[in-house]
């Protein structure tokens, strides 16, 4: 229309939406490591914040540990709205590991190596293992010291708490002394006193006190003395103190209604082919029934073996004899249980032999790369069962269990080359003790 082409302009501005990632890359942490940053990829600028316990700078995002609560935190990266976009977050996670802490103590320490079983006082953190130099005999998960199965002397036992969470390993020492107790001599003269009747003790070791366990059946003076008040047995015992440790020495004392026998000589000793002869000697055996051949393992609960008929009807020396077929290794106590026709019944004194363990037990081979065997002959003898435990050098404890059969297969091929100890022992007594060197090719 005769008109010019007319032209308006205006201008339009298109922001990039803002975007990032955040990360605490050596998470976890432990409360004591200082200073934890972030690591942020994307746009700059914007605030970090989290729930209450996190010490967060909110321009940089540092985290300061010491001053935070151990816990699990989620930490947000906020973007504030600009140039018509709105306001973006990116958020990650940081966790805070308190720093482990214990100690321990042994609080009877000094200890008797008669004293059963020291245990540990543990304050702070659980789960952690006990270990200790070789000669003390420590559980790695309780720290329960075995006072009895441990060399006397000073320890250092120590609490190792492993590296988790971030936290490095952690380790509590503290020390413990066990006290070797006073040597006491055997107790020497007869186990055996008729009512009313008296027989003499006597100890090596001076200064010790004489105690019965049960003055209704037997007394003792000061001297030795023992006098038999009632038909039964006592445990007569002679106590020696050191000043720190005392330690005893027993018997069994067995008090007997007399009856109308004269027995002139008991004996029991171990043959060569490890069975134990008994051997008697009586005179005037006067309505005696029978003698019942008495055992026993600690010399205090006696069971019969067999009963051995009184020839009787003489008033000369009758001699009687006894065989032990399976005497177990050890010490073995026998005894005669001797019977009159209305039932009454008088005790020998007691007879002890012991019986060397060296051929029941053989460990092979030793050095070992791994493979190991343990030979265990005779089980039937140890009537309460057999256990091994297998110790390192430290005295950490790497297994145990019962003695089953007679071959016993162990591999140590996953442990650590060094010397070990594989022991032998029964309810009462360690029996048998192995060093073992275990080598790597």
């Amino acid at each position: 229309g005769g008109c010019p082409a007319v032209t308006a302009t205006t201008s339009i501005t298109i922001t990039a939406l803002p975007a990032a990632t955040i990360a605490y890359s050596g998470s976890p942490y432990c409360a004591n490591a200082g200073t934890a940053t972030v690591t942020l990829t994307g746009t700059a600028g914007g605030t970090y914040s989290s729930t209450i316990g996190l010490s967060i700078n909110a321009s940089t995002g540092d985290v300061d540990l010491a001053l935070s609560t151990a816990g699990t935190y989620t930490v947000t990266y906020t973007i504030a709205a600009t140039g018509g976009c709105p306001a973006v977050t990116a958020t990650t996670s940081i966790t805070i590991t308190a720093l482990p802490a214990a100690t321990i103590a042994y609080s009877g320490s000094p200890y008797c190596a008669n004293a059963g079983t020291a245990t540990v006082t543990l304050t702070g953190t659980a789960g952690g293992t006990y270990s200790s130099t070789i000669g003390l005999s420590i559980n790695a998960s309780t720290g329960d010291v075995d006072l009895a199965l441990s060399t006397a002397g000073t320890y250092t036992v120590t609490y190792t708490i492993a590296a988790t969470g971030g936290c490095p390993a952690v380790t509590a020492t503290t020390s413990i002394i066990i006290n070797p107790l006073p040597t006491v001599a055997p107790i020497t003269g007869s186990t055996a006193v008729n009512v009313g009747a008296t027989t003499q003790l006597a100890n090596a070791t001076p200064s010790g006190v004489w105690d019965s366990s049960d003055d209704n059946t037997a007394t003792v003076s000061a001297t030795g003395l023992v006098t038999g008040i009632t038909a039964g047995t006592a445990t007569i015992s002679y106590t020696v103190t050191d000043g720190v440790c005392s330690n005893s020495a027993t018997i069994m004392m067995t008090v007997s209604v007399p009856l109308p026998v004269e027995l002139l000589e008991f004996t029991a000793t171990a043959t060569p082919d490890r069975t134990t002869q008994l051997d008697w000697t009586a005179a005037d055996e006067v309505n005696l029934t029978y003698y019942g051949v008495e055992y026993s393992r600690d010399g205090r609960v006696f069971s019969q073996l067999a009963a051995v008929e009184a020839k009787g009807g003489s008033s000369l020396a009758i001699d009687y004899s006894y065989v032990h077929l399976k005497p177990q290794s050890g010490m073995n106590y026998y005894r005669l249980r001797m019977v009159n026709r209305d039932g009454t019944f008088q005790y020998s004194s007691i007879q002890s032999v012991k019986l060397d363990d060296r051929h029941d037990f053989s460990l092979m081979p030793t050095p070992t790369s791994g493979p190991l065997v343990l030979v265990s002959k005779n089980l039937d003898q140890y009537t309460n069962g057999l256990k091994y435990r297998l110790t390192d050098n430290s005295g950490k404890v790497v297994l145990t269990n019962s003695i089953i059969n007679e071959r016993t297969d162990f591999n140590l091929a996953g442990s650590a080359a060094g010397i070990y100890y594989l022991t032998v022992f029964s309810d009462r007594e360690q029996i048998k003790q192995f060093k073992v060197v275990l080598t790597k090719d």
